[in-house]
Parts: structure tokens; C-alpha cells; sequence
């Protein structure tokens, strides 16, 4: 397998090409996903152009249907890499616009003093930490990152709980006699 260059992803486009860049973005470097899906569509689009031009000296017209069949593509892929490619032929265009998966959630040193301590509050108000994040999802103060993470998985992430430090309050025991009674549970006592 070839090794891929990080400033020059594609092994075909010669040094000069600049690197992959999604088009408007100056500061989010691209994720190893995005570069890798980005460089198999401009894999595919070389081999359609290929393929197009070996077509066209014959005197004949390439269908997708065709070229999907001839390059042993799904014909959605090609599709899809063709309305990128084919308008402006921009490699920066096939770069997916967001890296595939679950959305990494903020560190939780990002998270500010205030919106840890409004958990806490809430956390002891509301009897634990999954109904502080549940309460705490609907206010102004949440970010909205992780108010969309409480609303899909109606909890808080670990991470964060363990910034909360929230530990229940043991129950109270009273001592009757040879048995113990815990506070909350119905027990018959022994008479």
C-alpha cells in the first residue's frame, strides 16, 4: 500500500497540489476519515475521466451507467462523486463536509465554572445527576452540544458527572433491638 503524504493526500495529484482543504474552512484540519473518503472519490473521479476520454476517441458516449459497470462502482457512488467533481473538477469538493460518526463531545475542561456549578445545584435540588442534566438541558446556560446530547441519550456524559462529584446522602439507620431499620423501607419488626 502506498504511504499518503499529510500535505498531499492523493499519490497521483504531484507535489505541487495543494493540500485538501473543505472550501471556507480555515481552521478545522480535515480528520483521517474525511481525507481518506475524499481520496477514493478523487480516485474514482481520475479513473471516470480516464475512462471518459478512452471512450470519447472511440466516438462513442459514456453513460453512468456504463462507467459504473466499467469501474466496478456502486452507481450512487459515482453519482455522487460526479455531481462534486464534474461542475468545477475541485478536489476540495469532495472532501464530506462533516467526518462520518458520532460528534465528539467537548472536553470537559471546556465546560465553564458557572456551568458546572449550576449541575451541582441542580444535581442536589433534583436528587441526582441524570434529572440535574434533564432540568439543566432546557436552560439558557447549557451549550448547545451537550443540551443535544442530554435531549438524545436523557443523561448527562460520564465525564461531566465526575466533575459533578455528586454522591447521595446514606440513608439514615435506626437500631431496633437485633435488627437494623433503614429509613425509607417498610420492615417488620421483630416483637
Amino acid at each position: 500500500m502506498k504511504t499518503v503524504h499529510p500535505t498531499n493526500p492523493h499519490p497521483r495529484c504531484g507535489a505541487a497540489a495543494p493540500p485538501l482543504q473543505k472550501a471556507g474552512s480555515t481552521t478545522a484540519p480535515l480528520t483521517p476519515s474525511q481525507v481518506r473518503i475524499a481520496n477514493r472519490r478523487l480516485d474514482i473521479a481520475h479513473r471516470f475521466d480516464a475512462l471518459a476520454k478512452r471512450f470519447q476517441a472511440n466516438g462513442c458516449v459514456l453513460s453512468r451507467r456504463e462507467a459504473a459497470r466499467e469501474m466496478r462502482v456502486p452507481l450512487t457512488t459515482l453519482g455522487t462523486v460526479l455531481n462534486l467533481w464534474l461542475p468545477n473538477r475541485d478536489r476540495n469538493a469532495l472532501v464530506p463536509a462533516t467526518p462520518p460518526g458520532r460528534p465528539p463531545l467537548p472536553a470537559p475542561a471546556s465546560y465553564s465554572d458557572d456551568v458546572i456549578v449550576a449541575l451541582q445545584q441542580l444535581a442536589v435540588e433534583r436528587g441526582g445527576p441524570c434529572r440535574a442534566g434533564r432540568a439543566f438541558a432546557k436552560d439558557d446556560r447549557c451549550p448547545l452540544g451537550l443540551s443535544r446530547y442530554i435531549q438524545r441519550h436523557r443523561d448527562i456524559p460520564t465525564r461531566l458527572k465526575k466533575l459533578i462529584a455528586y454522591r447521595r446522602a446514606p440513608r439514615p439507620v435506626r437500631w431496633a433491638g437485633p435488627f437494623c431499620k433503614v429509613e425509607g423501607f417498610l420492615q417488620e419488626q421483630a416483637a
